[in-house]
């Protein structure tokens, strides 16, 4: 656990070993999310494509799949309007 101080003027320091095991330098950004219990502080990545890389956990996702999805999709569409049209 690593504790920080807060500022008169509302700054805070991130320590030291969280600064080197995320990247943040100065002038980094970090979005700040209030979870309602608490905050927490997110890098922002000045590269969105190489931090998205990898998001998907493995998960193959192929054209075949997707066109599945869609084909699912568009049958639970027209039973709707079907039902909504009776």
């Amino acid at each position: 656990m690593a504790i920080g101080t807060i500022s008169e003027k509302g700054q805070l320091v991130i320590p030291k070993k969280l600064r080197i095991k995320y990247g943040l330098k100065a002038k980094s950004q970090v979005e700040w999310i209030d979870t309602g219990q608490g905050l927490v502080l997110i890098p922002i990545s000045k590269d969105p494509v190489k931090s998205s890389r990898g998001m998907l956990g493995g998960t193959k996702i192929t054209t075949e799949s997707l066109l599945e999805n869609r084909k699912r999709d568009k049958e639970l569409e027209n039973k709707k309007s079907e039902k909504v049209k009776r």
